[in-house]
Order: structure tokens, then C-alpha cells, then sequence
């Protein structure tokens, strides 16, 4: 026991003498996690608190100018201006400001467009009922309401932007066809006092939530993403001083005379990886502070467990073993420091990338997604998802704690195997 806690002591002064490697385990997530929440905060800021600018141009100033104008306004992702500097703007105002980024979007609805909407409907109407034979499709006027936008603007908000001026557009024509359905059959039914107001009826109505099982209805922001990411990832660069420090050891000949002490050599690793083992927890709990009580400081949401703190540490420590596992094969395969910190940081680069750590997975190629099944950071990021966003609890992330336990397994055996195989 007195050995094992002799080396435990001899891990610990150690790792804390190397002032770079703890400065890469605490300082590098810590300033991912603050630039990435902060950043993707303003974007969630800018399209749901404060909106998109809008500059909208009506030339129509009649029922499609009201409505869209309406419209807009009652969105929570616009904020909608209909002048610049004071004055109504003419169309290559508009194109100029969105030019200069002045404005994300401009709408411009033409002159007339209310009336030509309105001479369609009622050719259509006309056709229909048989009023009108000479009607044909081929007089009906085109309405072009153009679209600006910024070159920067991603083309999801586009999409957004375009799809509500449909169902605004759509609603007025909806409204014209009952009008006018009406004004015919009162030709035919002149006793009719009862006034026909469909369009103003909301028949179907919407409903949206996010899926969640959690009691507190925790709303996805950037503080739910970025936290588990960035402390994952700063979890598993615990591989580069690890490994480092199994390096040195063989090339100053450390490890021969420790090999010479009594007591079983491995004594030496288990207290190696108690040792790192203990940070990875360390830099968790740091991180997980930092979200519960700085963010909120900095105006950014508060971190919301979804209750299941349990589950969040059994993750915790599952994560802390696959790191922990994967940093002693690296250090026991490599020959070199330079081998290690190289090899092991860009191999974390990767299963970071592949994981989900840096890109999003549900943009990613079919066969991407598939791929990152096989990141160890994927299970845990999976893992807290499940929690942090999901509301769910440890019958969904067992699939993902296990693989996290089964991996470390697998790292640690085949580190006992190269090692047996080198001494023979």
C-alpha cells in the first residue's frame, strides 16, 4: 500500500510541474466552451430575441402590402423596418442597404400585385361556375414579390424567410377566393343576408413544442450544446500529457528502475492512471461549474442537468476511463514524445470531427453518421444529449455507457498484451 501511495505522490508532483500540459487540460476547453457559447448565443439572440432586420418595400399599398407587413411584425424571427434613415426606400435603396449588410432580407411587393391577385381569383371564380366562358388561364396577371438577401445569410433562414411569405400570400388568396365565391352566389341567391367569412376562420391551428420528458421543459440553446462538446473534448486531450509522461519515462529509465523496486510493476501504471484518471473528474466538475454559476454572468443560460445528476456521473466517469485507457495504449505505442503529442492530438481531432465534437452530425453525409459510431466522443456526447436535452435517463444512455466501459477494457487489454510482447 505504502508503494502504490509512493507513487501516487510521485504522479501527482509530477503533472503538476507540467504547467503546459495542465494549461492544454484546463485552459483549452474552458476557452472553446466560452467562445462557442457566447458566438452561437448572439446567433440564437439575433434570430429569436431581437430578429432578423427586414427592410420591407411596399409598392403595392394595398391588401398583400398590409399583410405581409402584418405578418412580419407577428413573427418572432423578424424585425421589420419599412424605412431607412426615415424615408420610405425605392427599390435600389433597399438592394444597396441589404449590399452594405444593413439588412438581412429585403421584400419587395410590386405595385398593383393586390389588384392582379385579385383579377386571377376572379377569372379562376369565373371559370369555375361557368359565368364567364371567354375567362381563360392564360390572361391571369404574374405577381412577383422579389426576395433580397445578404450573401452572408445561411440559406436555412432564406428557406424561413420565403416559406412565410408564401403563407402569407397564400392566406390573401385564400381570403379573395371566399370573397368572391361569395359575391357570386349572392348573384344567385339574393336572399342570402348571411355573410360567408371563412377565410377569417382558423380551422386547423398549430401547437409546437420540443419533444421532452424532462418536468423542467428544458429549451435547447447554446449553453446545452456547447457544454458536453467541449468537455468531452477536453476530457480526452488528457491523452497527450498521459502518453507524455509513459514516454519519458522510458527515455530517461525511469521505468527500467522502477521495474527493479519490489512489488508488481504494474503498481506503476495503476497509479499512473488513478492519477489522470482523478484530473479528467477534475476538469468534468470544472466544466460543469463553470456552466451552472459563470455563463449565467456573462448573460449566457444557465447549464440544466434535466435531473438526473446520477446518470450525468456515471457518463462522467465512463468518459474519464475511455480517456484515460486510450492515453496508456498511445503512450505504450509510441517510441517518442513527439510520436505521442502529435499522434494523440490529432487522433482526438479526428474521432472529434467524426463524433459530432466540431460539425453537427444531421448535416453530415448518410455514411458520415454512420461512421461517427465509432468515435468514443460520439457515445459520450450521445450519452449527454440523451440527458441535457432529451430529458431522458439511464435507460437510454446504457448503450453508450457501456460501449464507453467496453472501450476502455479494450485499450487497457491490448496495453497489457504490447507490453507483455515487447518483454518476451
Amino acid at each position: 500500500m505504502k508503494q502504490f501511495l509512493a507513487i501516487l505522490y510521485k504522479e501527482t508532483l509530477l503533472i503538476s510541474r507540467d504547467r503546459a500540459g495542465l494549461a492544454l487540460l484546463f485552459v483549452m476547453p474552458v476557452m472553446f466552451l466560452l467562445i462557442m457559447s457566447v458566438a452561437q448565443d448572439s446567433v440564437y439572440k439575433s434570430v429569436t430575441e431581437l430578429g432578423m432586420p427586414v427592410i420591407l418595400v411596399d409598392n403595392d399599398q394595398d391588401s398583400l402590402g398590409y399583410y405581409v407587413n402584418l405578418g412580419l411584425n407577428q413573427t418572432d424571427f423578424c424585425k421589420l423596418s419599412t424605412t431607412i434613415n426615415g424615408k420610405k426606400p425605392t427599390v435600389k435603396e433597399a438592394h444597396e442597404a441589404i449590399a452594405r449588410g444593413d439588412f438581412m432580407f429585403g421584400v419587395i411587393i410590386p405595385k398593383n400585385a393586390t389588384a392582379s391577385i385579385r383579377k386571377s381569383v376572379e377569372n379562376l371564380v369565373s371559370q369555375t361556375i361557368g359565368i364567364d366562358s371567354n375567362s381563360q388561364s392564360g390572361n391571369i396577371d404574374k405577381v412577383e414579390v422579389e426576395i433580397i438577401y445578404d450573401p452572408t445569410t445561411q440559406k436555412s433562414m432564406v428557406t424561413t424567410v420565403s416559406s412565410t411569405l408564401r403563407e402569407f400570400i397564400s392566406n390573401l388568396k385564400a381570403k379573395i377566393i371566399f370573397e368572391t365565391f361569395t359575391g357570386e352566389i349572392k348573384q344567385f341567391i339574393p336572399s342570402t343576408n348571411s355573410k360567408i367569412n371563412l377565410a377569417e376562420t382558423d380551422v386547423i391551428r398549430f401547437s409546437e413544442e420540443f419533444a421532452n420528458n424532462s418536468e423542467s421543459k428544458i429549451l435547447p440553446n447554446s449553453v446545452q450544446h456547447n457544454v458536453p462538446a467541449w468537455t468531452i473534448f477536453g476530457i480526452f486531450f488528457i491523452v497527450v500529457p498521459l502518453a507524455g509522461s509513459i514516454i519519458k519515462e522510458k527515455q530517461e529509465g525511469s521505468s527500467i528502475r522502477l521495474k527493479t523496486l519490489p512489488g508488481p510493476y504494474v503498481l506503476n501504471h495503476l497509479g499512473k492512471m488513478v492519477v489522470y484518471f482523478a484530473v479528467t473528474i477534475i476538469q468534468f466538475v470544472l466544466m460543469m461549474s463553470l456552466a451552472k454559476l459563470l455563463l449565467p454572468l456573462i448573460d449566457l443560460p444557465m447549464l440544466q442537468f434535466g435531473g438526473e445528476i446520477p446518470a450525468v456521473i456515471v457518463i462522467a466517469i465512463g468518459l474519464s476511463l475511455a480517456a484515460t485507457g486510450f492515453g496508456m495504449f498511445v503512450g505504450t505505442i509510441c517510441t517518442t514524445y513527439q510520436q505521442a503529442a502529435i499522434g494523440g492530438s490529432l487522433t482526438i481531432l479526428i474521432l472529434a470531427a467524426l463524433g459530432g465534437i466540431w460539425v453537427p452530425l444531421h448535416i453530415m453525409p448518410e455514411y458520415m453518421q454512420i461512421v461517427s459510431k465509432v468515435s468514443p466522443l460520439n457515445w459520450g456526447l450521445e450519452a449527454f444529449y440523451t440527458i441535457f436535452l432529451r430529458g431522458q435517463g439511464f435507460p437510454l444512455i446504457w448503450p453508450y455507457v457501456i460501449s464507453l466501459f467496453g472501450f476502455f477494457i479494450l485499450t487497457i487489454t491490448m496495453t497489457i498484451i504490447i507490453v507483455k510482447l515487447r518483454r518476451s
